[in-house]
């Protein structure tokens, strides 16, 4: 039970636990030192990039769209979740317990735990956008509107809020669970795991299969038609379902890794094993941390390669109006990009086509929107 409640510092108090213990091998002490050194670096790149593109998304151009709402608001709750990560790595390294100052530890795990949760559910809203964009494209101006999304945001804030709020009456100010709470922290370990890890994997995986299956029948579709038609059905609502796609994927694949070994260890304790705490079992958990945290850090880069609009708006940020509206257009017709594409996500291509031909998904036909788009 103890492993249970050890956990409650989520993956954040992971760098403490590495520095605390005193590592035997080569291997430990190796990655110890990377973590040490590539937690602020991934935390202040990540802080300074959510905040450039939540400043983005705030934009005039940019905040009418409840894609945008969604991103913008998974921007500050990563920025938070770093913040409050660097906030660990220097209390670690410079030795000053701020763990031990009254209501800091149980301020801390409760802004992990609603963080860390909070951001999971934007991903899962952003998925969920795009599979109505992609296969419902006529419930896409009655339901992808940023006052719905707002209000589906505010409910699951109190949620959240109100799920996570027991740190603050549950534990000591050493945030140990009192004797009367123990076995409600544990079960909410558990809970923890469900709204974070099993239930999210579910709807996404869900999701994305909807997603993928249209793709793939739209290539089929597409070989069937000329060019010249492909052009006459293009449609803006693309560049959305491209942007929300590369999101949801690379969410998936740096995360994939964190919750894999959060499983095993969840079943390894459940089943009393002695391997739990082994040289490779922290290597693992050190390494899928910092994917963790990396999933967290390069939102900025996503969106800037794959949202059109969104690196528009940026680049005039920046760039003088004639230079920036240049760069945009010839970024948006490189060949680079267009090769990133093709090599790291090959169902791009398809996922654009998808989004603007005529019943390619469940045997609908698309109606063409003047939605904004990324």
């Amino acid at each position: 039970m103890d492993r249970n409640c050890s956990s409650l510092h989520n993956s954040g108090t992971n760098i403490s636990n590495c520095f605390d213990q005193v590592q035997a091998g080569e291997t430990d002490s190796t990655i110890c030192t990377l973590e040490r050194y590539f937690v602020p670096f991934i935390a202040v790149i990540g802080v300074l990039g959510n905040l450039l593109a939540l400043t983005v998304f705030l934009r005039k151009s940019m905040r009418n769209n409840s894609s945008s709402f969604f991103l913008a608001v998974r921007c500050l709750s990563d920025a938070g979740f770093l913040l409050v990560l660097m906030v660990i790595w220097v209390s670690t390294v410079f030795e000053l317990y701020l763990s031990k100052v009254l209501f800091v530890c149980k301020a801390l795990i409760f802004l992990t735990y609603v963080f860390g949760c909070l951001s999971v559910w934007l991903v899962i809203f952003v998925t969920a956008e795009n599979y109505t964009r992609i296969c419902k494209p006529f419930l896409v101006h009655r339901l992808c509107k940023t006052l719905y999304a707002k209000n589906i945001f505010f409910v699951i804030l109190v949620v959240i809020i109100s799920s996570y709020s027991f740190p603050f009456w549950a534990m000591t100010d050493n945030c140990v669970p009192f004797a009367a709470h123990y076995e409600f922290v544990t079960i909410m370990v558990y809970i923890d795991s469900v709204l974070t890890l099993f239930l999210p994997i579910i709807l996404i995986a869900i999701l994305m299969a909807a997603i993928v299956t249209s793709t793939i029948q739209a290539r089929k579709r597409r070989r069937r038609l000329s060019r010249s038609k492909m052009r006459k059905t293009m449609n803006p609502t693309k560049k959305v379902t491209t942007m929300l796609f590369a999101v949801t994927v690379t969410f998936i694949v740096l995360n994939i890794p964190s919750h894999s070994v959060r499983l095993w260890l969840m079943v390894s304790t459940f089943l009393e094993h002695d391997n739990v705490g082994t040289s490779a079992v922290s290597i693992s958990q050190t390494i899928s941390s910092l994917l963790y945290y990396l999933s967290m850090s390069i939102n900025v880069i996503i969106y800037y390669i794959f949202g059109s609009k969104f690196r528009r708006t940026l680049n005039g940020l920046f760039l003088p109006k004639e230079l920036s509206e240049h760069s945009s257009t010839r970024s948006d017709g490189s060949t680079a990009r267009e090769t990133l594409r093709k090599v790291s996500m090959p169902l791009l291509g398809e996922i654009n086509y998808a989004a603007n031909n005529d019943s390619f998904c469940l045997g609908h036909t698309m109606t063409p929107t003047k939605s904004s788009y990324l």
